[in-house]
């Protein structure tokens, strides 16, 4: 050794000697270069860490040999000085690491890089114990494993062994568990054994912000992971960053490396070890969150918890630091959670809500400072607070808050029975709520509710107008009939359901007595058959009019009956769409099969569909396609078939008196050809009327019987545009149209009349798709191909049915044929539409109300008509008569008919006679 060396161990010896201090950075001056960086390896770096280091150390340290090795025991031996102990430090037992609970390895595990860490996984290190008998031969073997990283293992084993003969001598006795709060595993290479070393272990609640950053700083390996978790977490004085922004604050790193900075210190903060230093923390966090009533906003948390002693400004922002707790087991272990909302709760928070509850709805009115009624008032959010901690606390309740969050005190609302609403910083009733600050429709149902009685459209509008101005009449009539609590209960006049009692015994009984009126020959039934047939009940029941009774059927909802619009009821079974009551007498009349007496027609119109006698009256007049006949009767345009030459002779005629006149009257016209009338089969001058309407419209204005005169363009291009516009809507839908959908656009929206509109289905382009339906044929995609695959098909169905022996072929057999002509998607065969098409191409006849029989026009059999039909089925399958219910069912049965056969669907012609309940053929009677 130099003369130097040995002068400055002398003189580090003798500060030891005087308790001097002994400069750190000048310790290891006397020592060879060698020694020295066998200590630096070592981590001894102050007097207290070299006196501890052991003869087992050093034999284990890297490049230290014998020489070395008593080199440093030399210097030992010096700055212990006479006074030492008689046995030295490397003769002591070393300290047992047995039984060394599992926390430290983790909290080593921590702190050791991820190379450190293969290390222990590759010699399946799972105690201390086994760690601490790691040596340098073994670990360079490893994977990955160099020089750097056994001396990063080798410092963790010296200070946990000084750290542990530390406490050995401090207190006689030592135990493992300590070893958790040893500095290494602090992120503090000094180690330190004063006795403030266990509390600044544990989270300081009084200055948390210094705390917390001296904590993080121990977490981080090097000061951009530092700056990006604080950044990250809010704890710099800014709201949390983004990825993207963190990214650029510490050194324009991309996202994703951001992303691993933050997730690394997150990951040596999840420690066991360092979740056990934040228990102070989070426990102060918890006692904050009962003392509000054990729900609280996270950055009220936040500023409670955080906000404290020096450099608190920093931590305003700190609630990404709190969201980040709230992912720990110590927090979980508190009772503490983090809800969605940004709401922090406690586990006994729902206990303390219930009771708060309970008492919610007596101490809100009866401190309410704005009071209408029992059920219109409102109060402060921070008076309701009041009261209610002023209330509980009079009952002794235990546990009671000694105040009330926001979010505390929502939770209590919601948990009331009664509802309640808030509005900025007051709390209102339900219904004030509603009144003032709720929907059209939920302020309407409120001051309906509040009336407790029907009313008329108009005193709504007036009670509305006393809490929000701006509500016309009609502005208010639109509201009620679209407010789903509300009932019509007449014309213009609406109830609240809670404000009436409906004998549900009178509406099954009505139920019951629709069903039964609802059968096969009937498409609906009117309400009103069954207000008149329950009249003296209705009345004692409250009910004004058949309009009450529908709302409070429509809200029974039975499942066997539809209420789609007032007047009318359906059964559901094969309910699919509203069947305008306008194409409901119009198929009956078309079932017919031939005239129909106004006595028939009003019979099936006010004793069957129940119909009142104005609706009747009016309908009758708006009908569509049908014929007037002598008498005022009716016949379907489909019952009903005219000679041309006929039609072109009566026209003429008719144009040679205008030329004359310019007007005449349909009389003159029916006296002077009355021959060629009756041989037309026209009855009267009405019927002839009827028919220049139908089958002549273009020639002449007839737009008021009996006169006839010359159209004019002005009328004959009004005409025509209404149809080609009520046209160019069914094509521009390419999708079927419900009539349902044309009364709202072209009826109610654009005022066309309603037999312009029902027409349509007569149009060559349009076709009947479903009842209530139609669909034109562009949307369908057809052509004269398509309709010559469809011809083509029936035809061969026809010849299958004639090989079988039938008369006839049914449509319901060609719509299970799979090789009918493809549809656009969306669209489907239906029985309906394939009639319509095969009625439309003229080569196939469809015969009976039922739709569902067909045989092409040019037939061997010669049938033409229904009675022709029916002639030839009496003839070779009943010898020529039957009983007329047998011979109805197998009508029925065969799809022929709906369910009856009268005279009028016979006619015209002579071939068969229905009398005295039998059916025969007339050349039988005839001949008898």
């Amino acid at each position: 050794m130099t003369r130097r060396s040995n002068r400055k161990r002398r003189e580090v010896a003798r500060k030891q000697d005087r308790c001097e201090p002994i400069d750190p950075d000048h310790l290891f001056d006397g020592l060879s270069v060698r020694a020295r960086n066998v200590l630096t390896a070592l981590g001894v770096e102050d007097c207290d860490s070299l006196l501890h280091l052991t003869h087992d150390q050093l034999a284990g340290a890297w490049s230290c040999g014998k020489k070395t090795s008593a080199e440093i025991e030399a210097f030992q031996a010096t700055l212990r000085g006479p006074h030492a102990s008689s046995t030295p430090d490397n003769q002591r037992p070393t300290p047992s690491f047995d039984n060394t609970p599992s926390e430290v390895l983790d909290a080593i595990r921590a702190v050791l890089s991820v190379r450190a860490n293969h290390v222990l996984e590759d010699m399946q290190v799972t105690t201390l114990k086994a760690f601490m008998l790691l040596e340098d031969g073994p670990m360079l073997k490893c994977r990955n494993c160099g020089r750097k990283t056994v001396r990063e293992i080798q410092s963790i084993q010296s200070h946990l062994q000084t750290y542990a003969a530390s406490l050995a001598d401090n207190s006689g006795l030592f135990d493992p568990s300590e070893l958790v709060s040893a500095p290494c595993l602090l992120g503090s290479s000094v180690p330190q054994h004063s006795s403030s070393d266990t509390d600044d272990f544990l989270a300081d609640t009084a200055q948390p912000a210094v705390w917390l950053r001296r904590w993080v700083h121990s977490l981080a390996r090097s000061k951009r992971q530092e700056r990006a978790f604080l950044l990250r977490k809010g704890m710099l004085g800014f709201a949390p960053m983004t990825l993207d922004l963190v990214g650029e604050q510490v050194g324009g790193v991309t996202r994703e490396r951001a992303r691993q900075m933050d997730k690394a210190v997150e990951e040596r903060a999840m420690a066991p070890h360092q979740q056990q230093r934040l228990r102070p923390l989070i426990e102060k966090a918890a006692h904050l969150v009962q003392h509000y009533g054990g729900m609280l906003e996270i950055k009220t948390l936040t500023r409670e918890l955080l906000c404290k002693g020096e450099q608190s400004e920093q931590m305003r922002f700190a609630y990404g630091l709190v969201e980040f707790m709230a992912t720990l087991s110590e927090w979980e272990g508190a009772g503490l959670q983090l809800n969605q909302d940004g709401v922090v709760s406690h586990k006994d928070c729902g206990e303390n809500t219930r009771r708060l509850a309970d008492i919610l709805e007596h101490t809100a009115l009866d401190k309410a400072n704005e009071r209408h009624s029992d059920r219109l008032w409102s109060i402060s959010r921070a008076a309701l607070k009041s009261a209610l901690l002023a209330k509980s606390h009079s009952y002794g309740a235990p546990q009671t808050p000694q105040a009330l969050s926001d979010p505390a005190l929502n939770a209590v609302l919601k948990a009331a029975k009664c509802s309640m609403k808030t509005e900025e910083d007051r709390v209102y009733s339900a219904d004030l709520w509603k009144l003032r600050f709720g929907n059209i429709v939920q302020m309407t149902e409120t001051v309906l509710q509040q009336m407790g009685r029907p009313a008329h459209f108009s005193e709504v509008a007036s009670e509305i107008r006393k809490w929000r101005s701006g509500f016309t009449d009609n502005n208010t009539h639109a509201t009620l009939d679209r407010a789903k609590h509300l009932l019509l209960w007449d014309l213009g006049t609406f109830v609240h359901h809670d404000n009436i009692v409906v004998p549900l015994s009178l509406i099954h009984d009505v139920e019951e007595w629709l069903l039964e009126m609802l059968d096969d020959e009937v498409p609906f039934v009117s309400v009103n058959g069954a207000f008149l047939r329950f009249h003296s009940r209705c009345t004692r029941a409250g009910f004004p009019s058949d309009v009450a009774l529908y709302s409070c059927l429509r809200r029974s909802a039975h499942p066997d009956l539809v209420y789609p619009r007032l007047p009318c009821v359906y059964r559901r079974e094969g309910f699919t769409e509203r069947l305008p009551m306008l194409l409901a007498l119009e198929t009956f009349l078309r079932d017919a099969g031939g005239p129909v007496s106004q006595d028939e027609f009003r019979d099936f119109a006010v004793n069957r569909l129940f119909l009142k006698d104005y609706q009747f009256g009016q309908l009758s007049q708006r009908i569509t396609n049908v014929i007037r006949t002598a008498g005022w009767g009716y016949i379907h345009l489909d019952n009903f078939e005219l000679d041309e030459s006929f039609l072109q002779t009566i026209v003429q005629h008719t144009e040679q008196l205008l030329v004359q006149e310019g007007h005449c009257s349909v009389d003159k016209v029916y006296c002077d050809k009355r021959v060629t009338c009756l041989a037309a089969s026209i009855d009267g001058s009405v019927m002839l009327y009827s028919i220049l309407q139908a089958f002549a419209p273009d020639a002449f204005s007839l737009t008021r019987y009996p006169r006839i005169a010359c159209r004019s363009e002005k009328e004959e291009s009004g005409r025509q545009t209404i149809r080609m516009r009520v046209l160019d809507f069914v094509r521009v839908a390419h999708a079927p149209c419900t009539y349902e959908t044309l009364e709202e656009q072209l009826v109610k929206r654009l005022g066309y009349k309603e037999q312009q509109i029902y027409s349509v289905v007569r149009e060559p382009d349009v076709c009947l798709y479903h009842p209530g339906c139609v669909v034109h044929m562009d949307a369908l995609g057809w052509n004269q191909v398509k309709q010559g695959e469809l011809e083509c098909q029936a035809a061969k169905a026809f010849n299958a049915a004639r090989k079988a022996g039938r008369h006839f072929a049914r449509i319901s057999h060609l719509l299970e044929m799979a090789s009918l002509p493809a549809l656009p998607s969306g669209l489907h065969w239906s029985r309906p539409l394939i009639a319509d098409l095969l009625t439309k191409g003229e080569r196939f006849l469809v015969l009976g109300n039922s739709r569902e029989v067909y045989l092409p026009r040019e037939n061997d059999l010669e049938l033409h008509t229904l009675q022709d039909l029916v002639a030839l089925l009496l003839d070779a399958e009943w010898g020529g008569a039957a009983n007329r219910s047998a011979f109805e069912d197998a009508l029925v049965q065969s799809g022929i008919i709906k369910k009856r056969l009268t005279p009028t669907m016979l006619s015209p012609g002579n071939k068969v006679v229905i009398q005295n309940g039998e059916i025969a053929l007339k050349e039988l009677l005839v001949n008898a």
